[in-house]
């Protein structure tokens, strides 16, 4: 039985060629290999008449352990079996595996996209930041509530470390919104400004102005 394949490409319009004789599968070199060649396995196979490659494949094919085939035809041959055969083995010296992508074959995936790598932004990382803050002076302000209406209104310093508290935490969120601000002021290219002059004198809930 006299057959043609390709194997280990996409489909099976693309691989090595291989040719059944004698009972098993062997390749052919590619010392005899040319796009006439190509064609006529391709139009043999059904899949189409143009190779869209047929050589200088990377990395390049391998033979596997069976004969070694040579083909040599002349312009009027329109198969493969019409060609002159030889297993003659200096005819493949130093040969590698013939192979073949038909114009119908599955084209060859696209490689993935890199995985795009999301830094934060000094913005996101103060909002974090000041976000944690506040969660803790609130878990704080509940713990002091608890104490305090335990003392019955004989805790004053309670009371006074809550205040002191409240103004840490005013003073770290209005002098974090300077940041910003002047970083943006900065790098449209005018004139620096003072801290009270870009957010306005506010005051904390103890009278005093922060910044």
């Amino acid at each position: 039985m006299k057959a043609i394949r390709l194997t280990g490409g996409l489909d099976r319009c693309a691989g090595i060629l291989e040719v059944h004789r004698n009972g098993s599968w062997a390749t052919v070199c590619d010392n005899c290999w040319n796009k006439q060649l190509a064609s006529m396995v391709c139009s043999m196979l059904q899949c189409g008449a143009e190779p869209l490659k047929y050589t200088q494949f990377d990395p390049p094919l391998k033979h596997n352990n069976g004969t070694l085939y040579y083909y040599h035809c002349d312009a009027k041959a329109q198969s493969l079996w019409q060609c002159g055969e030889y297993t003659t083995p200096h005819l493949c010296k130093d040969s590698k595996a013939s192979g073949v992508i038909c114009n119908v074959s599955t084209p060859a995936p696209p490689p993935p996209a890199a995985a795009a790598v999301i830094s934060p932004s000094p913005e996101l990382l103060s909002t974090i930041a000041l976000a944690l803050l506040l969660f803790v002076f609130v878990i704080t302000s509940i713990v002091l509530c608890c104490l305090y209406r335990r003392c019955h209104g004989n805790c004053g310093f309670l009371q006074t470390l809550r205040t002191r508290l409240q103004v840490l935490l005013w003073t770290l969120a209005v002098r974090w919104r300077c940041s910003l601000i002047a970083s943006d002021v900065l790098q449209e290219g005018l004139q620096p400004v003072r801290c009270s002059e870009v957010i306005g004198l506010r005051r904390a809930p103890d009278g005093r102005r922060p910044g």
